[in-house]
Order: structure tokens, then sequence, then C-alpha cells
């Protein structure tokens, strides 16, 4: 997701028609990640707040290991008739007999005493798990939430630098696939301190049987760094992988009509399958490790009880009770390792998930917007932009250069100019969506920045070249930015956009559906939902950036009447590129490379044989009506 250079010219983000995120509760943006150190570095920075709780659950699994081993040390009396072996199952049988127990009663109080230690060890157990299940859902909602605050604060020449799938697949996987590796990582955490307990449990009962343990221990965790580096390598290419998948989807899939169109739904399939099958690969050799672990450890375990069980013929002549017990505490343990194990490689797996995480938000995270201002705006006089120059990072030259255009209350103002003379750019400073290089934008006096930006943006309405529409109804797309529609707002906004009238001719009307993106409409319907939108917000502003640029003859007349009945009622500043849109503008500026070459009225303006003018000729406008 790295930032492509930006052009020197105007740099006018594609309308992908994705549907806009409310603004987000203030919370503060979370700080750059830290360079990563390791598996647990990683996730103890993944966990966050979520430390401690992290920390309960390895410390109630370690609490359950204990209490299971004691539950199974107190078979050792119900064990009395199978040969004692001596040790630790006379030992503890004689300090039972000290507390006054004996024969039958001795039996009974083991027997209670294994029924609680195993019920309050389970408890435990389940204590422990519940943690980790909510540790992997706050975490999935840490690091989704974190991300999306991050990338709807950076700042907007960052923000076209990145591609939507990349996006998509942060918020949408990576925050998910890293909160099962940090539950994996616990659960691992709290199987291995169990089998801790279980070791020292075992070598107190045998240290014979023990030593093969610990042998069986230490070739685990030799195929543990084999099939570990394994799996974190393939859960790299996974993470991969389903990057380039989110992209080519939003690729095909956004763009569908075109594909279709030109003939290209098979090359478009075959890409998107070969994407899969590379996926399905990944993921399957990942998966073999994790089945070849288990396998090794199973068949390794089996190894070991013959081991242990021989000891004990050789020894003794027989099975001791404390023998007996030690398989039944290893036959407790073997699970307890190989959920240790498993675990510990599904953390490692999932681990190139939250690296892609941290790239993005270290990316993103330098490029916030700056802080908004504390005043509210007023809405007296004018807009203003006075000296203003914006350079994009990285290109040659600035989009605008010492720009001064003002928009008083009601008027409505044209800025026209060839592509890539700063037309969009200028918009996106007045809307505040840009930041000045230099010079200032001014609303009543006062500099945008020490004004609250979405009190400003809360009084301009927008409507774009393709404006976003979305799959729902009619009256939900034009009340879209301000919650549940208002049935008389809608039709009011409607009516005076010149909507209402094919709206209502709709099966359902304002209930009426309208497809993905509005495929239901037509281009002039679109662009005059769009205006209703804007309207719905009863703006000071209304901003057009090409709103009729993609519309027939007959599509942009119906909107330019919709246009000139608003005139005087609320302040318009229209960018554009068809002059036959600006005729009635009260103030026209002229762009040539991001410099205003000429101001005036449409009849001034043709007058005066100027770069207007000229480009009027170029489309066949022979002057003022």
């Amino acid at each position: 997701m790295t930032r492509p250079d930006l052009p020197a010219t105007e740099a006018t983000p594609a309308a992908d028609g994705s549907a806009p995120v409310p603004p987000p509760a203030p919370a503060p943006v979370p700080p750059p990640v830290p360079a990563r150190r390791g598996l647990f570095a990683d996730y103890w920075s993944a966990l966050g707040h979520l430390r401690g709780r992290a920390i309960g659950a390895v410390l109630l699994a370690t609490l359950a290991g204990l209490l299971e081993a004691a539950a199974l040390a107190m078979l050792i009396p119900l064990l009395g008739e199978v040969r004692s072996g001596g040790g630790v199952t006379e030992r503890l049988t004689h300090w039972l007999n000290d507390l006054g127990l004996h024969g039958s009663d001795l039996l009974w109080v083991s027997l209670a005493a294994f029924a609680v230690f195993g019920t309050l060890a389970a408890c435990a157990n389940f204590g422990s798990d519940l943690i980790s299940n909510r540790i992997r859902a706050r975490v999935e909602e840490s690091l989704r939430r974190d991300l999306s605050v991050a990338l709807l604060r950076t700042d907007w020449p960052t923000y076209i630098g990145l591609r939507l799938g990349d996006v998509s697949s942060a918020v949408m996987m990576e925050g998910g696939q890293t909160s099962i590796g940090a539950q994996a990582l616990v659960k691992g955490l709290g199987a291995a301190a169990i089998a801790v307990v279980f070791f020292a449990a075992g070598l107190f009962l045998s240290w014979q049987a023990t030593l093969f343990t610990v042998g069986f221990g230490a070739v685990l965790m030799l195929v543990y760094r084999f099939t570990g580096r394994r799996a974190s390598d393939h859960g790299r290419q996974l993470a991969t992988r389903s990057a380039e998948i989110g992209n080519q989807v939003t690729d095909v899939m956004g763009n569908l009509k075109f594909f279709k169109s030109s003939g290209a739904t098979e090359p478009s399939a075959n890409k998107l399958s070969g994407l899969f099958a590379s996926f399905a690969a990944s993921d399957f050799a990942a998966m073999f490790y994790r089945g070849l672990t288990r396998l090794l450890y199973e068949g390794g375990g089996v190894l070991l009880v013959t081991g242990v069980v021989g000891l004990s013929i050789a020894i003794f002549g027989r099975l001791t009770a404390q023998t007996l017990v030690f398989l039944a505490l290893f036959y407790r343990l073997q699970p307890r390792l190989l959920m240790a194990q498993d675990n510990l490689l599904i953390a490692r797996t999932q681990r190139p998930w939250y690296e892609r995480w941290a790239d993005r938000m270290a990316l993103v995270a330098p490029h916030q917007e700056r802080p908004e201002g504390g005043r509210l705006p007023t809405f007296d006089d004018e807009l203003r932009l006075e000296g203003v120059t914006y350079r994009y990072p990285g290109a040659d030259r600035a989009s605008v250069a010492d720009l001064t255009l003002s928009v008083g209350r009601g008027a409505f103002v044209a800025v026209v100019g060839e592509s890539g003379s700063g037309k969009t750019t200028t918009l996106d400073l007045v809307s505040g969506l840009l930041q000045p290089t230099a010079g200032q934008v001014t609303l009543d006096g006062v500099d945008l920045g020490q004004l609250d930006r979405t009190a400003w943006q809360d009084h301009i309405g927008l409507v774009l070249q393709e404006s976003p529409l979305f799959h729902t109804t009619v009256a939900e797309n034009i009340a879209w930015l301000a919650g549940p529609p208002d049935p008389e707002r809608v039709q009011v906004a409607a009516e005076r956009a010149f909507a209402r009238e094919f709206v209502e001719r709709m099966p359902e009307g304002f209930d009426s559906v309208i497809g993905e993106r509005g495929g239901r409409l037509s281009g002039g319907q679109r662009q005059r939902l769009a205006l209703a939108r804007a309207l719905y917000r009863d703006p000071w502003l209304l901003l057009l950036d090409e709103a009729t640029s993609a519309l027939d003859a007959a599509s942009e007349a119906e909107v330019q009447r919709a246009l000139a009945r608003l005139h005087g009622s609320c302040a318009i500043v229209m960018v554009a590129h068809r002059l036959s849109t600006v005729r009635e503008a009260d103030r026209i500026y002229v762009l040539e490379e991001g410099a205003v070459v000429e101001v005036g009225t449409w009849t001034e303006l043709m007058a005066s044989s100027g770069p207007l003018a000229s480009m009027a000729a170029r489309q066949g406008l022979l002057g003022p009506r």
C-alpha cells in the first residue's frame, strides 16, 4: 500500500461509488506502530489494553493445571491394591493417615478431593477460555476501529495514493486474522503453562519416567521450530494473496460493465481463479504443517507410553500406582502439549496479517489531518481564497498558485479551465479537504483552519461528476448524510432538484430501490438525485464538480434548470469544463496551470476575446445568448 508519485497536474480521485462513512466519534488516533521485534512483541503490541486480560487467562490456565495435577494425585490412595513402589505413594498415604484418614474413609475423602479438584480445574479452564474468546473479539474490534479511524482522518493527498482493495482488506481482514492469532497465542501459552505444571508433577511422581517426557518435549521443540518457520512463511503468502484477491475483485466487480462489454469476462474469471488457486495452495501448505505436528506428537506419545510402561515392568516387575497416575498425567499432558504447539503455530501463521496491519498504520499515522479549530463558523458575508497556493507532495509544480477568489452569500461563481488547470483542487481547498501550502482560505474573515471543520462541511452540499448512489431507496439516498429520512424534507429537496416528477413515476415512488450505484436510473436522473441529496442539507454553499460533464444535452438542460431555480438561495461554486453550464454565473474565474488568467461575467469575457472566448469557440459556442 505504497503511495505512488502524484502527477504534477490536478489530482482528481476516481468516483468509485463506495458508501460514505459517518464521522467517527472523537478518539485519539493511535501512534505509529513501533518496529516489529518478534512473535511475542508483535502480539504484545496488538493486545494493547487487553494485556492484563491475556496474563489473567494464562494464570487461570496454570491454576487449572495445578488443580488437575492435584486431582490426579488423589487417585494414588484409590490404587492401594496396586503395588505402590514406595516413594511418593507411601509419603502421600502416610500424610493422609496422619490426618486420621484410614480404610474406607481415606478412599471416600480421596474420591471427593479428586471430584472437587477436577471440577475446579474445569471451571478454571472455562474461565481461561472465556477470557481468550473475549480477547479475540476485542482485538478484532480495536484493530478495525483504530485503522478505520486513522484512514478516515488521513489527509487527502495520502489517501488517494492507496488502493481501495488494500483499504478494504486492511479493515475487514487483517484485524480479524490478527485476533485469531492473538487468541491462539494466549491459549497456546496457557496450554504450555499447564504442560509445565504436569512436567513438575510427573517429576515428583517418577523422575525416571519424566526424563523420557523431557526428551519427548525436546524433540517436539525441534519439530516446532521447523514447522513454525514453514507455517509463518505460508501465512505471509496467505496475507499477500488475500490482498491481491481483494484488489482484483474490487477492480473487476466494481467495473463489471466495462469488462462484460469488452468481452473480458473470461480472462477476468481466469485471473481470479488463478489467485484463488494460489491462496488455496498456500492455505493447504500452512495446514499441512499443523497436521504433521499432530502426527509426530501422537506417534511420539505412543512410543513414550511404551517406554514408561517398559521401565516400570523392568524395575518393579509390574505397574506401580505412581506409574499409573503418571500415565494418566501424561495422557492429560499430551493434548496440552499438542494444543500449545498447535496454537503457537496458528499464532505464527496469523502473524503476517498483523505485520500488514502495522505497515498500513505506520503509513497513514504520520499523515493525519491537523486538528480542527474550535470556532464555529458564521455565514454572514463571504468565503474567500487569498493568495492560495497548493502543491501535492512529490509534485513538480503547484496545482494552484497565488489564487485569489471570493464567493459572496448567495452568489453563483464558476471556475473553468482546461483539464489539469487546478479546478478540482480549488474546490477541495474550499471544502477543507486540502489545506493550502501558502495563503489562506477564510469564511467571514476567519481562516478555515481555526474553524470546526465538521461544522463548516455540514453546511456544504456536494455534487460530483459521478456522485455515489447506493443500493437502497430513493428517500434513503437523498437523506444519506443526515440519518433517517424525513419524508417532507425529502420531497422538498427532490422538488428543488427537479427530481420529484421522475421519482413519483417509479413503481414505489420514494421507496423505490435504485440498484447498485443507481444502476436503474439514467445519468440525468442520477445527477438530479445527487443534487437533491446536496439540497436536503439546506447548504450555505453548493459545490458542483463537473456535475453535468457526462450528461447528454437534454439531461444537462434539466440539471441547469434546477440550478437556475437555486440561484440566490445559496452560494454556488461550479467547476466546469463544458462552458454551456456557466453562462448564468455572477462571476467566472478562468484558470490556466493553476493561476487565474481572467475574471468576469460571461458577456464581459466573451467581449474581451481572451482565454474563455477561445475555449468557447473550440466548444462551438459563438458568444453570449
